[in-house]
């Protein structure tokens, strides 16, 4: 099926859909973004990428979608720890590159990474340094 087909067959009759204040969201494993498009569904992507919170609350998680693995849903997913440290960004574009993945998934996922481990710094009570103000 094409992918112009299939985006118009689940465009609004996805499960993980989610509309509010008049505008529509994505909670898809893989939607780097959370925004209902064509460009991020992971649906539609052969290489997507996930960043998100691991299960022991203090690292990020990556996955990556697997090759052969698109009739296998258990196993689609792999999924790599990166721990918090000053060379976390580069750990993320260095993983990334390797599997293939675009500049600009790269940016947005580095971005994520961002917001998740401030995220984790304000639930565990550690400081933030202030913001540069320009």
């Amino acid at each position: 099926m094409s992918r112009n087909l299939t985006w118009a067959l689940t465009q609004g009759h996805n499960v993980n859909v989610v509309k509010r204040d008049g505008l529509v969201f994505s909670q898809e494993r893989g939607n780097v973004m959370n925004v209902n498009s064509a460009r991020f569904t992971p649906i539609l992507n052969k290489k997507a990428v996930d960043v998100s919170i691991a299960p022991n609350g203090k690292t990020i998680s990556v996955s990556t979608t697997r090759r052969g693995a698109c009739c296998k849903p258990a196993k689609k997913w792999a999924s790599t720890n990166i721990h918090n440290d000053q060379k976390t960004y580069a750990h993320l574009r260095n993983h990334l590159k390797t599997y293939g993945a675009d500049k600009n998934t790269i940016k947005l996922s580095q971005k994520r990474a961002y917001i998740l481990l401030r995220a984790i710094a304000r639930k565990n009570g550690k400081k933030q340094a202030p913001a540069k103000k320009d």
